[in-house]
């Protein structure tokens, strides 16, 4: 019953009501939303057309970044969607599962979040000073994920030391 799951949804004893609700209530909006305002994982159980809603999804991943994984398959690779997750506050995931390893762009982003999301760089940004200079930044053991060349130059690793002591 409609009511009974926005209930429980809305006076907080269980935002992932949705889990056991009908078809028709994963496919209606309202409670959709009020599901995933308390807690955005609550997407996963959303219908295909809701988690193809890009304003939904928007939502959702403004909670937590890891819910992107079940969006859409194409909002999942859809770059505007994936940058705004980037910028508010960096998911490795998107550039481990959603083949953006090799936008430099994002990467960067990841980087700045977590240096070690270098590791799932195309090997041209791992050989990429900028991009590891950036990673190493957050953290001096992203340099194991650079390229062999690039672990070799001594100003990497004098900068790897200079910022991570």
């Amino acid at each position: 019953d409609r009511a009974v799951v926005l209930e429980a949804i809305l006076n907080g004893s269980s935002p992932l009501a949705l889990e056991y609700a009908s078809t028709d209530i994963c496919d209606d909006e309202e409670v959709v939303r009020a599901a995933i305002s308390r807690d955005g994982s609550a997407l996963r159980f959303a219908s295909d057309t809701l988690r193809s809603d890009r304003d939904v999804v928007r939502e959702s991943v403004r909670q937590k970044a890891w819910c992107l994984q079940f969006a859409s398959d194409d909002l999942q690779r859809d770059r505007t969607l994936v940058m705004e997750v980037m910028k508010g506050g960096g998911f490795v995931w998107c550039i481990e599962h959603a083949d953006f390893g090799g936008d430099k762009e994002i990467v960067l982003e990841a980087v700045k979040a977590s240096g070690e999301s270098l590791e799932f760089a195309s090997d041209d940004l791992k050989a990429d000073p900028e991009v590891v200079l950036q990673a190493i930044q957050d953290t001096s053991h992203a340099l194991q994920y650079a390229s062999k060349g690039l672990r070799a130059d001594r100003a990497v690793v004098l900068e790897a030391v200079k910022c991570n002591g």
